[in-house]
């Protein structure tokens, strides 16, 4: 496993990563790549610099990739799964005055 860290670490688009990662303070974001290979960058990233990471994921099918490949990358680590919200739509209008008498002149 060690040699895949040691050639990745040599990219240098990855290097800006790393040393994203490694500010003490501040969030990191990681674009323009997926799957496995954000996996092992992030990997990586801890590895280099062990800290609390927090992967948020848009879908429970990403957070089962996610722990999947972590759990291979990072056999030593602990790696904690934390539950999904329900989280409500909603959507608000405001009336105004305004857009109400704008509306009833059309």
């Amino acid at each position: 496993m060690n040699i895949i860290f040691d050639k990745i670490s040599t990219d240098p688009t990855v290097k800006k990563i790393l040393s994203s990662y490694g500010r003490d303070k501040g969030q990191s974001y990681i674009y323009g790549i997926s799957g496995t290979q954000k996996h092992v960058i992030a990997a990586d990233c801890y590895l280099q610099k062990p800290k609390m990471t927090v992967i948020i994921c848009s879908s429970n099918e990403a957070v089962e990739s996610w722990l999947d490949d972590l759990a291979g990358l990072l056999p030593n680590d602990k790696i904690v799964e934390l539950p999904a919200l329900d989280v409500v739509s909603v959507s608000a209008t405001a009336k105004s005055m305004e857009l109400t008498g704008k509306r009833m002149e059309i």
